[in-house]
């Protein structure tokens, strides 16, 4: 009788070696950071709407959504172009990571025109649907609308600092994070409350746009970060591909890959956002300050 072939027996795994926890120590500090920052931008601007007025407050938790929607939809794309980023680099083909980049740029900008322009139309009525009511949904209209002309830029950010950590640069989209908050605080002081500034015998009057001030801080401090990556990746990084419009036209494949891999990374924000609607009709049967 012939005795049944045994199953190999599963080898143990190897333990990481030095040269992986090295780069792994060196690495996720700064990524960890970043995604500080990233929450740290949040509580400025509920800092600074809080003390405009009860009704600008009650307006963050109203649009607080939507930007959770819009990141969602923002992280389907930076995720996607950051594994292709991240293999083609592994591969030792730089300006065909380039090109990934390029292409992942170009389909998040093809997605956010159109998107943008729904719901700069019906951000009063999204805003309703979730509860909203009186000066809190006019409020957040205005921070929205005011938004939504740097939603470009909003969607190009992400994009490029998750590209930078493919590359194993952590370092860069960090410091472009704390550059970019502080940029926005000190713009946020400037263009939200009014000031006064005596020149020449006359008396200047400055800022004082309340909600729009912050939403205008937010967008030119993220257009600064952009501006500056993007440069970095040109001159650092040698992505000559980016100057090539070439690179931003889709292309099925690669198109198909970012939203492969994109799809689960951003699902999980968008159904988190979905449910985060249906909870703000609840907390809004208990008045608008409930936000």
């Amino acid at each position: 009788m012939t005795e049944e072939p045994q199953p190999p027996i599963p080898q143990s795994q190897p333990a990481p070696q030095p040269p992986i926890l090295q780069a792994i120590a060196r690495l996720a500090p700064f990524a960890i950071a970043s995604f500080i920052l990233q929450n740290a931008y949040n509580q400025l601007d509920a800092w600074f709407l809080g003390h405009i007025s009860a009704a600008s407050g009650n307006a963050l938790g109203l649009f607080m959504f939507v930007q959770i929607a819009n990141f969602g939809v923002i992280l389907i794309h930076a995720r996607g172009t950051q594994s292709l980023v991240g293999r083609r680099i592994g591969a030792g083909q730089r300006q065909e990571a380039a090109h990934a980049l390029g292409q992942g740029l170009g389909l998040a900008l093809r997605v956010v025109v159109p998107l943008t322009a729904l719901q700069w139309i019906f951000a009063p009525q999204m805003l309703r649907f979730m509860g909203g009511e009186g000066e809190a949904v006019e409020q957040a209209t205005l921070f929205l609308r005011t938004l939504f002309l740097f939603m470009p830029v909003l969607y190009v950010s992400p994009i490029l600092d998750f590209s930078f950590q493919a590359l194993g640069d952590t370092r860069t989209p960090f410091r472009l994070q704390f550059l970019a908050l502080a940029v926005n605080a000190a713009l946020n002081w400037v263009l939200v409350f009014p000031h006064e500034l005596a020149l020449g015998g006359a008396t200047l009057h400055l800022g004082g746009w309340g909600v729009a001030g912050s939403a205008v801080a937010t967008g030119l401090s993220r257009l600064l970060a952009v501006l500056l990556g993007f440069a970095i990746f040109l001159r650092r990084y040698r992505f000559a591909a980016l100057l090539d419009a070439r690179s931003y036209r889709g292309e099925r494949r690669v198109v198909r890959e970012i939203l492969r891999v994109g799809l689960p990374a951003g699902s999980s924000t968008l159904i988190y956002s979905v449910v985060g609607v249906f909870v703000l009709q609840v907390v809004c049967r208990f008045g608008q300050d409930a936000y």
